[in-house]
């Protein structure tokens, strides 16, 4: 279908920049220097012609498939490339099993079936470009995010409320962190805002959190070779993987409905099952915050 897509203010974000934009690969080449990979923690670092390679092919796939949404070419298979392209780069510097790069190929999984409208696609397509633009940033400015580096938890008693779509799981999660633990549930659609991107929004909020609460719910069917699955919302994996990320794996706190598949990069992760209330879990839920000394034992 053509049409003048640039006249839709929502498409013209993602018009290509006249040109490309400043790619800081010495960033990267930085923080492999001082920490190795993921993967291989005490592996030598790459030569900078090819950090320098890495970023440019992940700055270049990403020009390429805003050009295609800003001039309506969208399609399935350049979807898929996309992301399939965006795990192939990526995977040298997270690891396989890192959250990122399992939600990623989660993704793939999803479009392989089945082609997403173009703004839900869009708005991954936002999300990847965010958090690459903010990893860069941090590296120059020499904060980058790795695992469990206490600098990075703030002194609060905010607690981050991933959730999906169970808003009633939601709701008497916010009402057990706020009047029996007395601690500040942070819950972003809660939040002023609503003309933000919703990752910007996402950011500012969550780097208040010195704790994160992840709502593992029965959101979306999952069709495989092998049968059907449950799992929670993108966003929920994608949020929880960067409150590991930031916090390190025990300031996190995934609640698992049953019947729900988790990803095994999450193993390491706290994690308390239940079944249809997480009002159920009360004193599970209490001792993981004691365990943090978030709330005082008693």
């Amino acid at each position: 279908m053509a049409y003048d897509s640039y006249q839709n203010p929502w498409i013209a974000q993602f018009r290509p920049p006249e040109s490309p934009p400043a790619v800081t690969s010495q960033a990267l080449a930085e923080y492999l220097k001082r920490h190795g990979t993921p993967s291989q923690p005490s592996a030598s670092p790459s030569s900078p012609v090819q950090e320098r390679s890495v970023i440019e092919k992940i700055a270049d796939t990403t020009r390429r498939i805003r050009k295609q949404i800003a001039d309506g070419k969208l399609n399935k298979s350049s979807q898929v490339e996309w992301v399939g392209r965006l795990i192939f780069l990526l995977k040298p510097i997270y690891g396989k099993q890192s959250p990122l790069l399992l939600t990623l190929d989660q993704w793939r999984k999803e479009i392989a079936k089945a082609q997403l409208p173009t703004e839900e696609f869009a708005s991954r397509v936002e999300q990847v470009d965010h958090f690459l633009s903010s990893l860069n940033a941090s590296a120059m400015s020499g904060s980058f995010v790795v695992a469990s580096q206490p600098s990075l938890v703030p002194a609060t008693k905010n607690v981050f409320i991933i959730h999906g779509r169970d808003e009633t799981n939601q709701l008497r999660l916010s009402k057990l962190v706020r009047e029996d633990f007395k601690l500040s549930p942070v819950v972003l659609l809660d939040k002023p805002g609503r003309s933000a991107p919703t990752i910007d929004k996402f950011e500012q909020h969550a780097r208040t959190c010195s704790y994160a609460i992840a709502l593992f719910t029965a959101d979306d069917k999952v069709m495989t070779k092998s049968g059907e699955y449950s799992q929670p919302r993108p966003n929920v994996i994608f949020e929880t993987g960067w409150f590991v990320g930031r916090l390190g794996k025990e300031r996190v706190l995934i609640l698992l409905q049953e019947q729900v598949k988790i990803y095994s990069d999450f193993e390491g992760v706290n994690r308390i099952h239940f079944r249809d209330d997480v009002e159920d879990k009360f004193r599970a839920i209490r001792a993981e915050l004691e365990a943090s000394d978030l709330i005082s034992v008693g």
